[in-house]
């Protein structure tokens, strides 16, 4: 099965390897990728991980506090001249946390029990806004993926993450501006040169300002 680890049962060789293994191993990684092995294996606590995901995406675009930040993935533009890198970002319309869930990947009815299987990512899913929760788009996560969203909700620059983790980032928030998005009478600005986030509030025919300010 691709994208995934399956290793058939068999019997240890050893004490030791008996009370070993990958569990025993990550639960003593203190690092990113080590709690995401952890998460993996529990959903207890995916309402707490959801919040911190939508947070640490919407920090790769605006990396400042604002209400809404673990509650609403915002859907980002970006702005940019000729080739020059992106140098601001804008976002009002937005997807609410009711929408979204995490869900993880598991070996079919019928064979499970016979592999011991070891899921190696999680998807962030998007559902309809009204009916059934059908799944209309999904992030994949995995363990490189997750280290980089938590390294920038801990507050490390985006100038300083991996270029093709932001464009699996960028192509995902594109695809959901076609999924009737919630929209917002505010814009969160912010200008990546000067290190400057702002808010402009607009009336709600959107006819007018009625403050821009700093975050």
């Amino acid at each position: 099965m691709p994208g995934n680890t399956l290793l058939a049962h068999a019997p240890a060789s050893s004490s030791s390897h008996r009370e070993g293994g990958p569990e025993q191993l990550f639960a003593l990684d203190g690092s990113f990728h080590g709690e995401f092995h952890r998460l993996l294996r529990d959903d207890k606590s995916d309402a707490r991980h959801l919040q911190q995901l939508i947070e640490a995406i919407n920090r790769c675009y605006y990396p400042a506090e604002f209400e809404g930040v673990r509650d609403k993935l915002f859907l980002w533009i970006g702005h940019r001249l000729d080739e020059q890198p992106t140098i601001s970002y804008v976002a009002s319309d937005a997807i609410p946390r009711q929408r979204l869930r995490l869900r993880r990947s598991r070996l079919p009815k019928a064979i499970d029990g016979t592999f011991e299987y070891l899921a190696d990512h999680l998807l962030l899913v998007v559902a309809q806004p009204h009916g059934p929760a059908d799944t209309i788009a999904a992030l994949r996560i995995d363990a490189d993926l997750y280290a980089t969203l938590m390294a920038i909700r801990q507050g490390l620059p985006r100038h300083l993450v991996n270029p093709g983790e932001l464009n699996r980032l960028d192509a995902f928030i594109d695809r959901l501006r076609q999924i009737q998005p919630e929209p917002g009478s505010d814009f969160l600005v912010y200008n990546a040169e000067h290190v400057l986030p702002g808010l402009i509030e607009m009336t709600a025919d959107y006819s007018s300002y009625l403050s821009v300010r700093r975050v």
